[in-house]
């Protein structure tokens, strides 16, 4: 049995894939914002946060190095855990696709 892809479909898979990653990048960049506010260097959220967007506890991770910034973290970090739970969400509903 062969499936062939036509065109429209394609299309269509593409431009869902693009509202998807556009979604989760706004979301990233909305966490971004909020850390660079408070003081977290960028490339410290970078680096600390890329590797594990969706792990939850990422923020107690982070208040646990008890850097500078941790008592305005801290008052930020149900906002983060939020934004974090939005791409939970987005990851399983792409997993079950």
């Amino acid at each position: 049995m062969r499936f062939r892809l036509v065109p429209l479909l394609i299309l269509e898979l593409k431009d869902d894939l693009k509202a998807d990653v556009m979604k989760i990048r706004n979301i990233e960049k909305q966490i971004g914002k909020i850390v660079t506010s408070i003081g977290m260097p960028r490339s410290n959220f970078i680096k600390s946060f890329s590797s594990k967007p969706t792990n939850t506890s990422w923020v107690a991770n982070e208040l646990r190095k008890k850097p500078k910034y941790a008592t305005k973290l801290r008052d930020h970090k149900e906002e983060i855990v939020k934004l974090q739970k939005k791409l939970v969400l987005i990851e399983k509903i792409l997993n079950f696709l």
